[in-house]
């Protein structure tokens, strides 16, 4: 199985923790569910990784295609002896240009660029964007209607159909988790 791997039960109590220390001062409990009521999480744990989702607020966002870190090299990444360095590692291994590198298609990069740029202006509006042969980075502004996780959804789905039939194939294309 390709993808993020499962965090130690330690790494994740630690990471909810964390979370809910940023929830108490990011957002007071009574407008914490108004914010809810929208979908906008807040500060939220994923599977791995703690995420913020808020209206108004600037997100830079890197999604990376599922063959990008097996299992073997995320534990190798975890080995690493801060998060700061197991950053730098897989951002390092992201730019070695590991895995199938599909993006670095001319059709996949036009329909990845077309479904980042399909709602500029209405659900976000798109700052800057990079796509990379295996990963892209986005900065947007998210509205105050749709939330990120409806966002990334959306363009995930959007261009994995896509991807799949350009590429004749079936499967996951897109990481579970992404980097916001």
């Amino acid at each position: 199985m390709s993808g993020i791997s499962k965090s130690s039960p330690a790494a994740r109590s630690a990471m909810h923790r964390k979370v809910a220390q940023r929830q108490e001062w990011f957002v007071p409990k009574q407008e914490r569910q108004a914010l809810l009521a929208r979908e906008f999480r807040g500060w939220h744990a994923g599977e791995n990784l703690p995420h913020f989702d808020a209206p108004n607020t600037h997100q830079f966002i890197t999604l990376r295609l599922a063959d990008t870190l097996p299992r073997p090299a995320l534990d190798l990444a975890r080995s690493q002896t801060s998060d700061l360095a197991q950053v730098h590692w897989i951002d390092q291994q992201l730019d070695a240009g590991s895995g199938a590198c599909w993006l670095h298609r001319p059709a996949v990069a036009e329909l990845t660029q077309e479904a980042i740029l399909w709602f500029q202006g209405s659900r976000y509006d798109v700052l800057a964007w990079v796509i990379m042969p295996n990963h892209f980075h986005c900065l947007i502004k998210i509205g105050t209607d749709f939330p990120m996780a409806k966002i990334v959804r959306t363009w995930k789905s959007i261009t994995a159909h896509r991807i799949n039939r350009i590429l004749d194939r079936k499967g996951a294309v897109w990481q579970t988790e992404v980097w916001d």
